[in-house]
């Protein structure tokens, strides 16, 4: 993961100098080398500072700029960790006797930026969110059943995106993949790639695969483009219910519709239907 272009401007600006813990490097720092033997990490480039940690021989340790200090062996390069602290490189196995990354911006803190964590998919939130609200009143007519599924992915913690968000400008209202079915089923599935989608028969009524959350997605007219979304609330046995909106279903059979009164293939005979599975 690069430095944000927000710690990159302060770093560019000369406020702070940016080291990020965890994720890939960025292009100016330098890597993770070997400790020599057991050494202490200190919170300034000297021997009289406070000890943060005591590291063991053979420590991986990264750093990503270096002060000049105390002399320690004729040596006065001292190495800033990711982590926090300093070590001399008497003590790092660097592979050279010069530095080998940037020199610390003078007289400015170190500011550790973390990596974010990636987000994990929160199931339950997601399918609490979508029954409390299943008879919220609709707003996107007939396109409200992906405006319910997006909400009810987003309060499960799936991050929002400039191709998929609920307030997209210069119209200051969701985008198209927020309130197009097919549209969130390529986002997902094709452009983010938090998703895999597999076809369903009909007739198969459990499906094993599926998870609270997910997804199901109907083809009425079988010409490649999803019409219908529905996220999956509960199960009965391995036979999912789904809720959604356009019209509003709480834990309704995937393969059955309240509105119509009759099974999805007898109303949409050339129908297809599939599983999207949420993989993050």
């Amino acid at each position: 993961m690069k430095t944000s272009k927000k710690a990159l401007a302060a770093l560019l600006a000369g406020l702070v100098a940016v080291s990020v813990v965890g994720g890939e490097l960025p292009a100016f720092a330098a890597g993770t080398y070997p400790t020599l033997a057991a050494a202490n990490i200190r919170s300034q480039p000297t021997t009289a500072s406070t000890i943060l940690r005591t590291v063991a021989k053979g420590t991986q340790l990264t750093i990503d700029c270096y002060e000049t200090g105390q002399a320690v062996s004729g040596v006065t390069i001292w190495n800033h960790l990711t982590s926090g602290g300093y070590i001399s490189d008497t003590l790092l196995l660097t592979g050279s006797n010069n530095p080998v990354v940037p020199k610390c911006l003078a007289g400015l803190p170190v500011v550790t930026v973390p990596v974010a964590t990636p987000v994990k998919y929160n199931r339950q939130a997601a399918i609490s969110w979508a029954l409390a609200h299943v008879y919220d009143k609709e707003r996107y007519a007939l396109d409200d059943c992906t405006w319910y599924v997006s909400q009810a992915l987003w309060a499960g913690s799936l991050p929002k995106s400039g191709s998929w968000t609920d307030v997209a400008l210069p119209l200051l209202k969701p985008n198209f993949n927020a309130v197009n079915a097919d549209g969130l089923k390529n986002y997902l599935v094709n452009e983010s790639r938090q998703a895999t989608i597999q076809q369903l028969s009909w007739g198969q009524n459990g499906v094993a695969q599926a998870q609270l959350g997910d997804l199901i997605a109907y083809d009425w007219n079988a010409d490649g483009k999803v019409d219908h979304m529905m996220i999956i609330t509960a199960f009965s046995g391995q036979y999912p219910l789904v809720s959604g909106h356009s019209v509003a279903a709480k834990n309704q059979g995937w393969t059955w519709s309240n509105s119509y009164g009759t099974w999805y293939q007898s109303k949409f005979p050339k129908s297809r239907v599939y599983l999207v599975h949420i993989t993050k």
